[in-house]
């Protein structure tokens, strides 16, 4: 399950993921690890391996730049529901 959770935060494009894929880095299970890896790289374009110091240290210099993928904002619960779903889905 672990595994599967770290590959599929890589796809969501969506830099929330980016700290808990560099927690993962750190889980016992070795295919964690090596998911998260290719998970941050696919995420954010850089490829420190499983090198979780070196992602630590890049995502502190980066975070302030990111966004979710074509988000402005995330919505919140004061956000109207016209706003959250213009196509009113």
């Amino acid at each position: 399950m672990r595994q599967s959770t770290a590959c599929v935060l890589g796809w969501l494009k969506d830099p929330r993921a980016v700290e808990p894929l560099i927690v993962a880095l750190s889980d016992a299970d070795a295919n964690v690890r090596k998911f998260a890896a290719m998970s941050l790289k696919a995420l954010t374009g850089m490829d420190f391996g499983k090198d979780g110091e070196k992602w630590r240290a890049w995502w502190e210099e980066n975070k302030a730049r990111s966004r979710p993928a074509g988000r402005d904002e995330v919505p919140n619960d004061e956000t109207p529901n016209d706003e959250r779903n213009p196509n009113n889905e």
